[in-house]
């Protein structure tokens, strides 16, 4: 995707420029900047506050940042030479000749500026700047052909983005709301076992592949993007993307890129030469093929808790959908969301895939020993062959949002309220038939069914 000069320079009379130019040359620099030491650009509301519009060091001289020092100033005037010159005098009466000789100074302006060479020639003779430098609009369209992510971020402002590539911050505004309240950064991100410090750890290696196990793929993408967010981990966040889409080919950029690949199993994108980048892929926990991958933990139950009434619950309601959920964050998803093809998972959407997990979500929990009868029991709740039992398990545990989980010999379903309210429609009578034939059987008779009715209490 191209960001042009024309797009640029349309962008330039919008009101939200001045604000967001700030932002987008920080991103470029951060994007582009392999040695970069120092950066400060207030953007956003941040646009008015005194000093300098940017300041950078820099280790090594790139083709857009100047090595060492460089201040920064921009605008979006009609008239670039007049902002040019007025910026430059105010900055230099102001800045010791000192400061000045150990420095660069670097104008921008998102129009184009057909005498900015005149202007940098006067400027570099008369000054005691280190260096003097400019960018304009054309300046600013070579430099995001260099800078995918930034570019990306820029397009979705302009809306001219390419679907099937998106910024992580976008990627998560669009799974987050589909729950009403949307879920927040902080529940999605918090582990048991804290494996957030491991990612990041892969991530700023540079490791080619970094892999990632939750109850769903989906899940696994939302936690990689908001344990970045938490972390306000910018150096990663603005070399990352979201591919989509199998349609898409990876641009190259200079810097390295973290690609998430949020596709289904058995696609891939065009990655391009992947010698520069890092490629994070989601799978859902039952791949069993997938070694050395990051096995996210659920949700601290306190912080489940508190999160949900962050998020606006009432302290009773939040305990108990969180008990329902089984402090699973698909489930939990699903379960706020009004969207059909949310909350209704792939398992549950036909009779025949409803009718392999009936038998499970049933009995809750079981453990697979050849000393025991849990087998049987499974056997009879969904009137199946013993052999089916193992490969149906199986089928069930490599899904997304898979509704089983396995811990050594001993089998859950995640969240048997949730998978029966799923299942609901699709059960029939010889389905409870069976299953209280088995209860009878399994279970006691209650002494207090034998006193008279107004005694039951």
């Amino acid at each position: 995707m191209i960001i042009t000069e024309t797009a640029i320079r349309q962008w330039a009379d919008c009101n939200e420029c001045r604000s967001k130019l700030p932002v987008m040359i920080r991103r470029l620099i951060r994007e582009t900047t392999p040695a970069l030491s120092s950066i400060r650009f207030p953007g956003n509301d941040a646009i008015d506050l005194a000093g300098f519009d940017g300041l950078t060091k820099n280790e090594a001289k790139t083709v857009w940042v100047p090595k060492g020092t460089s201040v920064w100033e921009m605008g979006c005037s009609q008239n670039p030479l007049e902002k040019a010159n007025s910026d430059f005098l105010k900055r230099t009466a102001e800045t010791s000749r000192q400061v000045q000789e150990n420095s660069s100074f670097v104008f921008v302006t998102p129009r184009r500026w057909n005498g900015k060479g005149g202007w940098l020639e006067a400027r570099r003779n008369e000054s005691s700047w280190a260096g003097v430098q400019a960018y304009d609009a054309i300046d600013l369209e070579t430099w995001l052909e260099e800078a995918p992510v930034t570019s990306r971020w820029i397009g979705e402002l302009l809306d001219i983005a390419n679907p099937g590539l998106v910024t992580p911050h976008e990627w998560w505004q669009s799974w987050a709301t589909a729950s009403d309240p949307p879920l927040s950064q902080k529940l999605v991100a918090t582990r048991r076992q804290n494996e957030n410090d491991d990612l990041l750890s892969q991530l700023r290696s540079g490791k080619p592949v970094v892999s990632v196990k939750a109850d769903d793929r989906k899940e696994a993408v939302a936690f990689v993007i908001a344990t970045m967010i938490e972390a306000d981990a910018l150096e990663l966040l603005d070399r990352t993307l979201v591919a989509t889409s199998c349609d898409v080919k990876i641009p190259a950029s200079p810097s390295h890129l973290i690609i998430i690949a949020d596709v289904e199993e058995g696609d891939s994108p065009d990655f391009g030469d992947r010698r520069n980048k890092t490629i994070v892929r989601p799978y859902a926990k039952g791949r069993s093929d997938v070694r050395d991958a990051i096995q996210i933990s659920h949700v601290p139950s306190e912080l489940f808790h508190s999160e949900l009434e962050t998020l606006g619950l009432q302290h009773n309601n939040a305990a108990e959908l969180a008990l329902k959920s089984g402090y699973s964050i698909p489930v939990l998803r699903r379960r706020l969301s009004d969207d059909p093809e949310i909350n209704r998972p792939a398992w549950a959407r036909d009779r025949a895939s409803a009718q392999r997990l009936l038998p499970f979500a049933l009995a809750g929990s079981w453990i697979e020993r050849e000393n025991l009868a849990d087998n049987r029991v499974l056997q009879r709740f969904g009137d199946i062959d013993e052999n089916a039992i193992k490969s149906i398990r199986e089928d069930l545990l490599i899904l997304d949002d898979a509704p089983v989980a396995r811990y050594g010999d001993v089998n859950v379903v995640v969240s048997q309220l949730d998978a029966l309210f799923a299942l609901g429609p699709f059960i029939q009578p010889e389905d409870l038939d069976r299953f209280f034939d088995v209860a009878r059987l399994l279970g006691d008779r209650d002494p207090a069914l034998d006193l008279p009715k107004d005694q039951w209490w």
